[in-house]
């Protein structure tokens, strides 16, 4: 609403759960040129939040009130995940050390990769390259990643700051091509438009195709896929153990340790990508419940 004064009415907000009021505050206001704004701040400190849970944000201005249904998530979804995610195989190669730093603060298990001939080594593993990595800079890491996938790795490349890759076509078993809306997709509830008040793209790719190969370059233009699987055959000579004949290589262009403390989504976002692409059954609640996990 325009307000002409330049003290503007407070705002009285509450959190209902049912019949239940579990949070309430006043809302701060900011003022831009064009309106009055209300930033409503919500401190749950004393909410003890151990699942998702749906509730009714309630927002009262003078005699005007409105409300909307918002999930509330746990400040953290890897809490009694641990000792699953040890068998999930991550093996992490950021040399800038962010997404490292991000994973041990989360306490997600790990194995650096400081050589790329060490990819090699490695079968059904999930190999995750960190956040704002230049392709470019690395000479052979995007052959080797590829490479990799022939001995059931899945790949998981989190918004890079440069490079191009290229897949074969022949390798090429399917290709899944998104939007922002693969949030919604991993999970309905997850907020697809904004995390806190910006958008969660920071990269884009374009593809392109000659005679023989499948090519994706980042693009500023807003028809760019911000997410892209190619899910390429595996050889039938691989010498691996296989629960599918194929592996994945996920571009994900959303925000993730750069935008983790921009809310929940992203935490979750990552724990879904990790789950999807690892023979994993996460602990549930009734574990968490009964204390199944021995993680604290």
């Amino acid at each position: 609403d325009r307000e002409d004064s330049d003290k503007a009415p407070a705002v009285d907000w509450r959190l209902v759960q049912g019949t239940r009021v579990i949070a309430r505050g006043l809302a701060n206001r900011s003022r831009n040129e064009r309106q009055t704004e209300y930033i409503v701040q919500l401190d749950l400190a004393n909410v003890k939040i151990r699942s998702v849970i749906e509730v009714e944000l309630q927002v009262m201005l003078g005699e005007t009130k409105t409300s909307k249904n918002i999930f509330l998530f746990p400040s953290t979804p890897f809490k009694n995940q641990q000792a699953l995610l040890s068998r999930a195989e991550i093996h992490l190669f950021d040399p800038a050390g962010d997404t490292a730093a991000t994973f041990e603060s989360a306490r997600i298990p790990f194995d650096p990769i400081l050589q790329i001939e060490s990819l090699d080594l490695l079968r059904g593993a999930l190999i995750v390259i960190g956040e704002g990595l230049n392709l470019g800079h690395y000479p052979g890491l995007t052959e080797s990643l590829i490479d990799a996938m022939d001995r059931n790795n899945n790949v998981i490349l989190l918004a890079p700051s440069g490079g191009s890759l290229a897949f074969k076509l022949t390798d090429q078993k399917r290709l899944v091509l998104e939007d922002a809306t693969v949030v919604a997709g991993l999970d309905r509830r997850f907020d697809v438009e904004s995390w806190a008040g910006e958008s969660p793209i920071r990269v884009r790719w374009e593809i392109s195709q000659s005679k023989n190969e499948l090519s994706f370059k980042e693009s500023n233009s807003p028809a760019a896929w911000p997410w892209i699987e190619f899910h390429k055959r595996i050889s039938a000579n691989a010498g691996v153990l296989k629960i599918a004949p194929e592996s994945t290589f996920t571009l994900c262009g959303l925000g993730i340790t750069s935008r983790w403390n921009d809310g929940p989504v992203a935490k979750h976002l990552l724990l879904e990508m990790i789950r999807q692409n690892t023979n994993l059954t996460l602990a549930t609640r009734t574990q968490e419940r009964t204390g199944a996990s021995n993680d604290q």
